[in-house]
């Protein structure tokens, strides 16, 4: 089978489904939106990651970090996304399902059949990602 290549977008769009999937599913309930915060968080939770490396596209320090971008763009992707965060007042950024699915074990399938990693790599990034939030 010849692997596939992803372009850019589409690694920042998996990750910011997997990301607000594996925040539902462990009880995450929002993301800090303060871009010092999250990108130290981020990177972090993102260079502990056993599967990071799928994603060369992606970039996580000490220069430059796409994870602010990819949670503002969440909302409006396009396609049939399982998952993704929506920005709220007080709260940051809130993870929510799509009307695609009808639950997070449903959504992890589906994300799984497309981006090949299972539901519970997607909550090791996130309490990874919560873990950075509290040290940074």
């Amino acid at each position: 089978m010849a692997k596939v290549t992803l372009t850019k977008t589409r690694q920042h769009t998996i990750v910011g489904e997997g990301l607000a999937l594996g925040c539902l599913a462990v009880g995450i309930e929002g993301l800090s939106n303060n871009k010092l915060t999250i990108d130290r968080a981020f990177r972090f939770a993102w260079v502990r990651w056993e599967y990071s490396k799928r994603f060369p596209g992606l970039n996580a320090g000490p220069r430059f970090d796409d994870i602010l971008a990819i949670l503002e763009k969440s909302s409006g992707r396009t396609g049939k996304p399982v998952a993704a965060f929506r920005a709220e007042p007080g709260w940051g950024f809130v993870p929510y399902l799509t009307a695609t699915v009808s639950n997070v074990t449903e959504a992890g399938a589906r994300l799984e059949e497309t981006s090949g990693i299972p539901l519970t790599a997607w909550k090791a990034l996130a309490e990874l990602t919560a873990t950075g939030l509290v040290q940074a």
